[in-house]
């Protein structure tokens, strides 16, 4: 990997499917395309405009798709490796310093349009028939105007009421998380159209599968710039906290747990048990840390998914790492890959899913900034 240091990093970008003319491209200070898990993945472009004939060109405007391509050496002509493309949200001319304005476009990829309204209490299937997991994956999908790559599942049908609070994509995200699947919305050039995919993990995921060895002593050809390694999720001293989910407020509430001496009592106890019909009624979290676990199995009293949740917490607080940190630009790294890293001891070294990879190009060449979550094993 260290060979890619010693090409001249090329990218390019694209408006509504067309190349950028060149009074564009001369403007461009700065080419961001970021991967997420669990939200939409995020395009930014910021040109420097000078003599102000950018600002109101109706190609740069709201509703635009900006294609983001990164690479190496030589051009990035048809057929490149390319990270992604957002459609234009905001649109916000600045002055950067006297006499030089900038534009900045941000943009999101298709899956946004799962995120801008709640559920609203929809319902999915009837009293006498309800629906599977991909048949409400579809319905959503040609809902938003998608078209739905699905894997058929054999689950029993089910009645599913989308929450009041709950976004499309929220809901689809935690139906793939109980059948173990991955959901994603991309641009399909062949379909022209957003395509939603939702189903078992492509065999194509670990093709990329780096080795990243932190030295710093390695000078400019290691692959790993830099990283930190955030532990303070194994100093919590509350451990995990379970929520339910409350059907009468459509709300999710936490446990409260009165101690007396070596007893325990629940004071929301009725309406937690209300909750039991399925495992999502419930989800752990770590106090005010970004980190959600939704039990794969159901509980028949709340002092079971009490019970539950510490163990779980116990059981895995070691391995409860979250890594940042910059590589050199390598254009096939996204998010949802795992990827290995080394020379940090042996209690951080392992193996990593990626949860958000920021492709970036700017006065300082190009790079990728990643967060990363150390996996966990030994599943309860």
């Amino acid at each position: 990997m260290a060979d890619y240091d010693f090409l001249a990093p090329t990218f390019d970008i694209a408006v509504n499917g067309e190349s950028l003319p060149s009074e564009f491209r001369d403007a461009v200070l700065i080419s961001e395309y970021e991967s997420c898990l669990d939200m939409a993945d995020k395009g930014r472009v910021v040109f420097a405009d000078p003599a102000l004939l950018l600002l109101d060109d109706p190609r740069l405007l709201p509703g635009s798709t900006i294609d983001h391509y990164f690479g190496y050496g030589g051009s990035l002509g048809a057929g490149a490796e390319w990270v992604g493309r957002s459609v234009v949200r905001k649109y916000n001319p600045s002055l950067m310093i006297e006499e030089i304005s900038t534009l900045e476009l941000t943009g999101y990829d298709g899956s946004f349009k799962l995120m801008e309204q709640g559920g609203g209490g929809r319902i999915f299937g009837t009293p006498e028939k309800g629906m599977t997991y991909s048949e409400i994956v579809e319905e959503i999908a040609y809902f938003h105007g998608m078209q739905p790559t699905v894997d058929a599942v054999t689950a029993p049908e089910v009645k599913i009421v989308h929450k009041a609070e709950d976004t499309d994509f929220q809901l689809i995200a935690s139906l793939a998380a109980q059948k173990g699947f991955e959901f994603s919305v991309a641009w399909s050039d062949q379909a022209q159209t957003w395509v939603l995919t939702w189903g078992e993990p492509a065999a194509t995921t670990q093709l990329d599968s780096f080795e990243f060895v932190f030295d710093p002593r390695a000078g400019s050809g290691v692959a790993l710039k830099n990283i930190e390694l955030d532990l303070s999720l194994q100093q919590l001293k509350s451990g995990v906290s379970v929520d339910y989910f409350d059907r009468s407020k459509m709300t999710w509430e936490r446990m409260e747990i009165e101690e007396t001496g070596t007893k325990m009592k629940f004071v929301n106890k009725d309406k937690i048990e209300e909750s039991l019909e399925d495992a999502a009624s419930f989800r752990l979290s770590f106090e005010e840390k970004a980190i959600e676990v939704v039990p794969a199995q159901k509980f028949n009293s709340a002092e079971e998914a009490y019970d539950w949740a510490q163990h779980w917490y116990r059981k895995r607080k070691n391995e409860l790492i979250i890594a940042q940190g910059t590589t050199i630009g390598l254009p096939t790294l996204m998010a949802g890959q795992v990827h290995t890293i080394k020379g940090v001891g042996n209690l951080l070294t392992g193996d990593y899913l990626f949860a958000s990879v920021k492709h970036k190009w700017g006065s300082s060449g190009y790079s990728c900034d990643f967060v990363a979550r150390k996996i966990l094993k030994d599943s309860v």
